[in-house]
């Protein structure tokens, strides 16, 4: 590595010498080549066939002759023919489906012959290089301008083809084996070094380019200019190779965070599995360093990303901080990606910390149970306004007509004796309403309900409204409400952790099934002071079918908050 990136300074060196030389010659237009290699965007023939090889004519036939070079450009050539068909051949390959460890062997063989043809034919550039040394001295200026031209041709063609050689590469590198890897990339690096000194040769020459015409030195000095670029791009592409983290899995871990969590709380991981190869993985186990086996056999293809989560009950000591850490575990037990580590701290023991808001010790409740029907004069509301438990409630109905009304409205402010089912699941709550309501009439019934966590009183800030004007209804609907910490009374440390655990604290919902004829619209609101505001309308006017549940639910940790003048003893 030391070499390579000795060769890229004298590169630099050389490329800011060349500069300076150009400006002070003038301007060159059209002599230089490309300043890219480009084999993605045209095929390595059409490279090369940018400026067909120059034939040297009969006098210049009997100069390379007498300097006994015809037979390795003749070498040098069919050289050439012969890469460009492995090339080919390597591209034919490419349609093989590579499923296996054998026929991924068997796809190096084309290359390691193109990579076996391309450093010949760096040997035999090199041997040509120094012969042209060896007669500089009894060439005329016409010739050394001659041969000059046949030695810039053939090395800017070693660049493509070098070029092509790593694209070749690119595109199966990290389906070979290590030691694949290893060779070509050795070999890659061996081809730099070889071309590095071939520039530092063709430079010595053009240094001794004298009497020669300014056309022609100007046209040589931007052809080298322009192999300089083109070794320097290759020197970038070979550090990059070296970057390639092949048959790497990443692997990130998550958890809800809280400030503490307890003994006996039910906790969510979650693993976001990437495969960073353009090679499938096969086989492939999530190990966590305290949970054990998260998946097995997993495969994905490449640049997949898979999403597993693992469910947990803390069972840890209060007061201790635990980490744990996955890995990739491949078919052959090696670890070919680890995750990020995640450390939880379980809240000391005693520690007065809620999820919620704190009960009073003398709760409050209340609860009305309803069936009513028949056809009349409907006024029906109810009011709620609870500072203990940060909520504000109203709900009304007013009509004239056929009604149906089975319902049930309860309120506790403490959740830990209002449980009802949710979701298929039984969790604490501070309010909970059941409606189902029929009605019909030509008058028609409005209502509408109004359901509050007042951020002022400790809540989340969040608020739906519904409201309803319908000549024809039926519905089902559910409201929930959670703001307190079910557990905060209970003695008990295992049912204290069962009603955590089973708590929706900082819930604001209703989930709804409605059928109608008339205008139906809910509002929908979360603001937090100065830092989020969420808001959601719809409304229906018509004859309709619906079906939504609307829902707030923020994590209930409370964050440590400051009083004013705290600290202060006045």
């Amino acid at each position: 590595m030391n070499q390579i990136y000795c060769h890229r300074v004298g590169i630099a060196a050389c490329s800011l010498l060349i500069s300076l030389v150009i400006i002070f010659l003038g301007e060159v237009s059209d002599c230089s080549g490309p300043g890219f290699i480009d084999s993605s965007t045209a095929s390595l023939s059409d490279s090369l066939s940018e400026n067909p090889f120059p034939h040297p004519s009969a006098g210049q036939m009997d100069i390379l002759h007498n300097a006994s070079l015809m037979e390795d450009l003749h070498e040098l050539n069919s050289s050439e023919i012969l890469l460009l068909n492995q090339s080919h051949q390597i591209d034919l390959n490419d349609t093989i489906s590579l499923e296996d460890s054998q026929s991924i062997e068997q796809s190096s063989i084309p290359l390691s012959t193109y990579e076996r043809i391309l450093r010949e034919r760096a040997i035999r550039l090199a041997k040509f290089e120094l012969k042209v040394k060896e007669i500089w001295p009894k060439l005329c200026p016409e010739e050394r301008v001659e041969i000059t031209r046949h030695l810039e041709e053939l090395l800017r063609r070693q660049a493509i083809l070098i070029h092509d050689f790593q694209y070749q590469l690119k595109k199966k590198f990290c389906l070979y084996s290590i030691q694949d890897k290893k060779k070509f990339l050795d070999s890659f690096q061996d081809l730099l070094d070889r071309q590095a000194h071939l520039l530092m040769g063709f430079e010595d020459l053009l240094h001794q380019l004298q009497n020669v015409p300014e056309e022609n030195m100007i046209q040589f000095l931007g052809s080298f200019e322009d192999l300089i670029r083109k070794q320097a791009i290759l020197l970038d592409i070979y550090d990059d190779f070296l970057k390639v983290e092949c048959n790497k899995i990443k692997v990130n871990k998550y958890i809800e965070e809280q400030e503490c969590y307890r003994s006996g709380q039910v906790v969510n991981y979650t693993y976001v599995i990437k495969n960073t190869c353009n090679c499938s993985t096969k086989e492939i186990d999530i190990v966590d360093s305290r949970l054990g086996a998260i998946v097995k056999g997993i495969s994905l293809g490449p640049y997949e990303t898979k999403s597993v989560n693992k469910t947990i009950i803390l069972d840890y000591q209060p007061g201790t901080r635990v980490c744990n850490t996955a890995w990739a575990i491949d078919p052959d037990d090696f670890t070919i990606g680890s995750s990020n580590e995640i450390c939880i701290r379980m809240c000391p023991s005693g520690k007065n910390e809620t999820y919620g808001l704190p009960e009073p010790v003398q709760y409050g409740q209340y609860c009305e149970s309803q069936k009513v029907a028949g056809t009349g004069i409907v006024d029906v509301s109810t009011s709620i306004v609870d500072k203990n438990i940060a909520l504000q409630y109203q709900n009304s109905l007013a009509g004239n007509g056929d009604i149906e009304l089975d319902s049930e409205n309860a309120l506790s402010e403490s959740a830990s004796r209002l449980q009802r089912p949710m979701d298929n699941n039984t969790t604490p709550l501070n309010l909970y309403e059941d409606t189902r309501l029929t009605y019909s009439g030509e008058t028609p019934l409005s209502g509408g309900k109004y359901l509050e966590s007042r951020e002022f009183f400790g809540g989340i800030g969040a608020s739906i409204n519904e409201a309803f004007s319908v000549s024809e209804m039926e519905k089902d609907q559910k409201t929930f409400f959670a703001s307190t910490d079910p557990a905060s009374n209970e003695v008990d440390l295992n049912k204290s952790n069962q009603l955590r655990n089973a708590s929706s604290t900082h819930l604001v919902a209703i989930k709804t099934k409605n059928s109608f004829n008339g205008t139906w619209e809910t509002d929908s609101r979360l603001h937090k002071i100065l830092y989020k505001d969420i808001k959601a309308h719809e409304l229906f006017n018509g004859t309709f079918e619906a079906e939504k549940t609307i829902k707030f639910h923020e994590n209930p940790v409370p964050e440590k908050k400051h009083s004013g003048c705290e600290g202060i003893d006045c």
